[in-house]
């Protein structure tokens, strides 16, 4: 195979430049959560099985969520598809001699007919559930509905203080590579974004969440004819969301002594 014409050659730079990147990306995104999806379209009758309001309710919201991810991700193959079809025709005289115009347009073809497939079974899948909670809900107190709610918020928190961090730890990486190549214009920036996160998860967040916590669990262990497996499930809901609770008080402090770090460099 010889050199390519210096027109295939141009359109070769402006294809790795301009439309490769994108749809490299779309393809990576899609391919890194097809695993969870395929989890969570079978898994619904394991957390159906539970019949309990919280599990499934946040199965229901997870799956919601998913759901919106995978026609997102779909719409953004279509938009790469889209874009390898207009840089085929506006290049159709030297197509031939780029044969990684085809070998993108058929991966990325590949890719969204296995999402396309994938999203009926997550829908179906979150269909089942929401049948199967709303057919607790006719044998569940009102209490059960905000103790899901409750739950979801605390374990919503940590994977927020998670990702503020993690975040943090890329401001300081930045922040110290300033100071180091004594960039004072980079330090700032750093410096500047760091300040602006926001740190809601501190003490007194997680002591009124733990207070929310003991609140419910008493008024449910009042109510009459509660099943013992019931109580037990919730007593033990209640000591892992306690754990969650401290991790989410002790992940707030962290951040809030790395953004005093970060604050401090010079």
């Amino acid at each position: 195979m010889g050199n390519p014409s210096p027109a295939a050659a141009s359109a070769r730079k402006l294809f790795q430049s301009n439309v490769k990147p994108g749809a490299d990306g779309a393809l990576k995104k899609n391919r890194d959560m097809a695993e969870v999806t395929k989890e969570m379209a079978f898994s619904p009758d394991s957390v159906i099985a539970t019949a309990q309001v919280a599990p499934i309710e946040l199965y229901v919201t997870q799956v919601k969520a998913q759901v919106t991810k995978v026609e997102a991700s779909i719409a953004s193959l279509d938009a790469c598809i889209a874009k390898v079809a207009d840089f085929a025709k506006a290049n159709k005289a030297v197509l031939t001699e780029l044969p990684e115009v085809a070998k993108l347009n058929a991966e990325l073809a590949e890719e969204r007919r296995k999402a396309a497939t994938r999203l009926p079974a997550l829908k179906a899948a979150q269909d089942k559930a929401g049948k199967a909670l709303k057919d607790l809900a006719g044998s569940k107190t009102e209490l059960n509905a905000e103790w899901a709610k409750v739950e979801a918020e605390a374990r919503n928190a940590h994977q927020e203080v998670l990702a503020a961090v993690k975040t943090l730890y890329e401001h300081r990486d930045k922040a110290r590579a300033a100071v180091k190549a004594k960039d004072a214009k980079a330090l700032v920036a750093a410096k500047g974004k760091a300040d602006m996160m926001a740190n809601p998860y501190l003490s007194e967040w997680p002591n009124r969440m733990k207070k929310k916590l003991a609140d419910f669990a008493n008024r449910y262990e009042k109510q009459p004819k509660v099943d013992k497996n019931v109580l037990a499930q919730l007593a033990r809901d209640k000591t892992e969301l306690d754990s969650v609770l401290e991790r989410i008080a002790l992940n707030a402090k962290l951040i809030d002594s790395v953004k005093r770090e970060i604050a401090a460099m010079k």
